[in-house]
């Protein structure tokens, strides 16, 4: 079974990935082939979506696959082509739909805004006959075998309200929060419903509003974050593997060729693997977590700082760069930051491994884990939707026709 995890990523998210760069070397970044290459090999090597879909075992890559050919599609303003496959996405696995709203405003925004010269009638059709027909395509077995109670048990499977707020610690709003707010003790499960939509609703709103009045495609992935981000902090009912899903986008902004943006992707990258250090080490994989933090590390250039630091202390096993610097921004706030939460998660690790929390609180170690996490998560999209403000308020990048 788990070739096939590996042949379902060869066949749908590795595709995706070569397709997004290549469009973006070609009409954006100007990229070289091999530029591209390089990119997509970076982004392919995701160690919390290696670990996840081949340790812990899943078929994540098949989700972000079709999700990213939709956006694919987009590129490329083949807009029917792009709702079928966000559609398949959703079918693979409902979490997809935190990618949703940015392809619904996305959609909208190329053919309605402005009503008054870019109304497409014919492309809103399409659009629409193409979603409603691959929703068909995709719930008739269902109904042919089951009758029509099966969409109404597939909607239930699809939000587990039924299971609380949240489960599991989760480096999110509400399970850091909850330390001091004891949410469940306070509000019924249907106020509670209310206010994560709401935060949600709050959350993704400049994003939306940013996409359906400035549908530039150089904007797509800031607000895929953002969006996603927003579900992650704030929705009902989040796992630890949902960080995923913001993680797809995040790890596209390679393709800025930005050395600050790269110095953010890697470090919320990084702090995305440790939030899920819990999880990771229950199903006993920590030799494969810190095997892939460092490898994908050096393969960034982030480890770059042990070639000064040897050479400092004056020890010769590898040869000394002047020009090695360490993948960190150059604004000092963001770089004291990434240093301070990288001290403080190698803290948290040690104290994890070797001391045992207070028996009448054995999951402070965890806890700990998730505010640090959710810290590093909630300055991250602050950042992205300041971004994502600076771009809708400047001029337009030229971008090649395809």
């Amino acid at each position: 079974m788990r070739i096939t995890a590996i042949a379902s990523e060869l066949v749908v998210y590795i595709p995706a990935i070569m397709m997004y760069t290549k469009w973006m070397g070609r009409y954006y970044n100007n990229a070289l082939s091999i530029d591209q290459t390089i990119i997509a090999a970076a982004i392919l090597f995701q160690p919390s979506l290696i670990i996840i879909d081949h340790g812990h075992f899943q078929y994540n890559s098949v989700m972000l696959g079709f999700t990213l050919m939709s956006v694919v599609y987009l590129l490329h303003d083949y807009y029917a082509m792009a709702s079928i496959f966000f559609v398949l996405s959703i079918g693979f696995k409902q979490m997809a739909l935190y990618y949703s709203p940015v392809i619904f405003f996305y959609l909208l925004s190329v053919s309605v805004w402005p009503l008054s010269t870019n109304f497409n009638i014919l492309r809103l059709i399409t659009i629409g006959v193409a979603t409603i027909s691959t929703f068909i395509f995709l719930f008739a077995p269902f109904i042919y075998a089951g009758g029509i109670e099966q969409i109404y048990q597939i909607l239930f499977r699809v939000f587990p309200f039924g299971r609380g707020l949240f489960e599991d610690k989760v480096a999110n709003f509400w399970c850091a929060t909850n330390i001091v707010i004891k949410y469940r003790e306070l509000f019924t499960t249907d106020q509670l419903k209310k206010l994560s939509l709401l935060l949600t609703l709050i959350g993704m709103a400049p994003s939306c509003i940013a996409i359906f009045f400035k549908p530039k495609k150089n904007l797509l992935a800031w607000c895929l974050i953002a969006t996603s981000m927003s579900f992650y902090l704030f929705s009902f009912q989040v796992h630890e593997k949902s960080i995923l899903l913001p993680l797809m986008p995040i790890t596209l902004l390679l393709n800025e060729v930005n050395a600050d943006v790269i110095s953010m992707v890697c470090w919320i990258s990084n702090m995305a693997l440790f939030s899920m250090w819990p999880l990771i080490k229950r199903d006993g994989l920590w030799l494969q977590y810190a095997v892939l933090a460092v490898m994908s590390n050096w393969l960034m250039g982030n480890l770059s700082w042990i070639r000064k630091f040897v050479s400092l202390v004056g020890i010769k096993i590898v040869s000394p760069r002047d020009f090695a610097t360490t993948v960190l921004p150059h604004n000092i706030f963001w770089t004291s930051v990434i240093i301070t939460t990288y001290i403080a998660a190698g803290a948290l690790h040690y104290i994890d491994l070797f001391i045992a929390p207070p028996a009448n609180l054995p999951d402070l170690w965890v806890i700990g884990n998730v505010v640090l996490s959710f810290g590093c998560f909630l300055l991250f999209f602050l950042w992205v939707n300041y971004k994502i403000f600076a771009m809708t308020t400047t001029t337009t990048p030229k971008v090649k026709k395809n």
